[in-house]
C-alpha cells in the first residue's frame, strides 16, 4: 500500500509555486482569432476591446516572418503617423477584477519605424480610459521604457533600454491594495508596481501617483494611449492580466528545478522503502 511521503519544507514551497497557475486570468489576448489586415474587433460586450480611435492603426497581422514564437501566429500592429489627436485603445472591463496581480505582454519595435524622442506609447492600468481612473502607467518609446511622472500621466524616469528588431517581454506586477505583498521572493509595497523587462527587474515600488485611482480599488481594464502627433510602430502579442503573480525564473534556475524535483522525490521514496524493509 502506498503511503504518504513527507517532503522537505523547501520542496513543498517549490511545488506550491506551481499552484499560482490556478488563479484567475482576468484578460488574455493572442490576436490569433482575427482576420489579418483588418482592424481588431471592438465595441461589443463580447469583444476583448472596447474602443479603438480612428486616428490610429490597430490591426491583426499574420506573423509570416515568425517574429513571435509559434506557428500560424497573428499579432497586433499598432501604428500612427503624426496623428491629429490623441488616441485610445481600451479593453472592455474585466469580468473579474483584483487589486493585486500582474500584466504581461510581448512586444517588438522595428528599427525601421520612425519614432521621435517625444513619441510615447502610454500604457495606463486602472478602471477606465482617463487619467483620473489610472492607477499605474508606463511610457514606451523606441528602445526606452519610462515610468510615469509623479503627478500626472507623463514622462517620468528612464527605467531601461531595450533592443529593437527583437521580441521583448514586459511584466508589470501591481499592488493597488493598502498592504504590502510578498511574491516570488520579492516584496512589493502598497500602492506600487514592480516592472520586469525580459524577466529582469527594472523598476521597484513605483508608486501609484500617475493618475487619480484610489488604493484598494480593483484593477479592471487597461488602455494604450498615443498622444497627438505620435508617429511610431510596435507589434504586440500574448497579452495577459492575471490575479496571480508568477515571475518566470531564469532558464538555468528552471532547468535545475526540473532536475532536482524528480531526483529529490526519487531519493525520498528510496529512503522510505529501505526504512520499511
Amino acid at each position: 500500500m502506498f503511503k504518504k511521503l513527507i517532503l522537505p519544507t523547501a520542496l513543498m514551497l517549490s511545488i506550491g509555486a506551481f499552484t499560482q497557475a490556478n488563479a484567475t486570468v482576468m484578460f488574455e489576448e493572442s490576436f490569433d482569432e482575427y482576420t489579418a489586415g483588418q482592424t481588431i474587433p471592438h465595441g461589443t460586450p463580447t469583444d476583448n476591446w472596447n474602443g479603438v480611435s480612428s486616428v490610429i492603426t490597430f490591426d491583426a497581422e499574420n506573423d509570416s516572418s515568425q517574429i513571435f514564437p509559434g506557428t500560424d501566429n497573428k499579432y497586433a500592429l499598432l501604428s500612427g503617423s503624426n496623428i491629429a489627436s490623441q488616441a485610445v485603445i481600451s479593453t472592455n472591463t474585466f469580468a473579474n477584477t483584483s487589486t493585486t496581480g500582474q500584466m504581461s505582454f510581448d512586444f517588438y519595435t522595428p528599427e525601421s519605424s520612425s519614432w521621435s524622442s517625444s513619441d510615447y506609447l502610454i500604457l495606463r492600468v486602472g478602471t477606465s480610459s482617463s487619467n483620473s481612473s489610472t492607477a499605474f502607467a508606463l511610457l514606451i518609446n523606441k528602445g526606452v521604457i519610462y515610468s510615469s511622472a509623479e503627478t500626472y500621466v507623463g514622462k517620468g524616469d528612464e527605467l531601461a533600454t531595450y533592443s529593437t528588431d527583437t521580441v521583448n517581454s514586459l511584466t508589470i506586477v501591481f499592488n493597488n491594495s493598502s498592504s504590502e505583498l510578498d511574491y516570488s521572493g520579492q516584496t512589493i509595497a502598497a500602492g506600487t508596481i514592480d516592472v520586469y523587462l525580459n524577466n529582469q527587474l527594472i523598476g521597484q515600488d513605483i508608486p501609484n501617483n500617475s493618475g487619480g485611482l484610489a488604493q484598494d480599488t480593483p484593477i479592471g481594464m487597461f488602455n494604450f494611449n498615443p498622444k497627438a502627433g505620435f508617429s511610431g510602430e510596435i507589434y504586440l502579442d500574448n497579452i495577459e492580466v492575471n490575479s496571480a503573480i508568477s515571475i518566470p525564473e531564469s532558464s538555468t534556475a528552471g532547468w535545475l528545478a526540473l532536475v532536482i524535483l524528480p531526483i529529490t522525490i526519487a531519493t525520498l521514496r528510496k529512503r522510505y522503502s529501505k526504512s520499511q524493509a
